[in-house]
């Protein structure tokens, strides 16, 4: 990936785990779906995970996923333009 792309991709990321924070799930849940959103492939994973395994673990868990993912698409995206 180009470095623009891991730019656009830790943006994403950090945007992803940190709207979950501003959410207040008796008001207003939205935040919530958008983070969940915006960190797909690598939430679900580390949510089947998270109560035997520290935040930290998860947090890579989730980079890691998506990181191998948008890897993946770039290099599709790169080979179908070509």
């Amino acid at each position: 990936m180009t470095p623009e792309r891991w730019i656009l991709f830790i943006a994403v990321q950090i945007v992803g785990m940190i709207l979950p924070q501003f959410a207040n799930v008796h008001l207003n849940i939205a935040p919530s779906i958008f983070g969940l959103v915006l960190l797909l492939p690598g939430s679900p994973p580390a949510t089947l995970f998270s109560e035997r395994l520290p935040t930290w673990t998860a947090v890579m868990i989730i980079a890691g996923v998506n990181a191998s993912a948008w890897w993946g698409v770039a290099k599709l995206w790169d080979t179908e333009l070509k």
